[in-house]
């Protein structure tokens, strides 16, 4: 896991998730520590997946949480201002509840179905990206987009969601050399 983070930071990821649903506290802890300090040394912001309890421990600069997770404004008391909270939604409900939540940002997916995650639900599609763009308009928080984008249908994401953050894992790790590939996203994506 921290090899990957490694590779992610090298090809110039500016901020780097761990999410590992099945390994203990302890083991997310000295995964975290060694992924928080592989972050900062590479100048990418680390986001530690719905241990809100290791995040603090770790001093992770935020936090990712799921429909099943601690409750966001749970979360923001624990971790306080300074700190990111993101949360994953699945539906326009959940959007919507989102944008009432103190989060920095909402993530919504999978866009398309995605093998990556076991548990994925169905696909959101692209009429509910866009309608979450106009939902979220004049809203400071971005948009992160979620689940199979890869860089062949990346285009049509960005037709919808121009100003969308996207998130990748097997678009990325698939490829033999994961710096290259992260670094293809980057330009694909037209980040300096």
């Amino acid at each position: 896991m921290t090899e990957q983070v490694e590779q992610f930071v090298a090809g110039g990821a500016r901020l780097v998730q761990l999410r590992h649903k099945l390994a203990s506290d302890v083991e997310i802890r000295l995964m975290a520590r060694k992924c928080q300090a592989i972050c900062r040394a590479g100048g990418a912001t680390f986001i530690l997946n719905d241990r809100v309890e290791v995040a603090l421990e770790v001093d992770a600069d935020g936090i990712h949480l799921g429909q099943d997770d601690m409750a966001p404004e749970r979360a923001r008391e624990l971790l306080g201002d300074e700190k990111v909270i993101g949360i994953s939604t699945h539906d326009m409900t959940q959007f919507r509840r989102a944008m009432e939540q103190p989060v920095d940002y909402i993530a919504l997916g999978p866009v398309f179905p995605t093998s990556t995650k076991a548990d994925a639900e169905a696909a959101v599609g692209l009429e509910m990206v866009e309608q979450a763009v106009l939902e979220l308009e004049g809203d400071h928080r971005p948009l992160v987009l979620i689940g199979g984008i890869t860089l062949e249908n990346l285009g049509m994401v960005r037709v919808v969601a121009p100003k969308a953050f996207v998130a990748s894992i097997g678009g990325v790790l698939r490829h033999p050399s994961v710096p290259e590939r992260v670094r293809e996203w980057r330009r694909a994506l037209q980040i300096g």
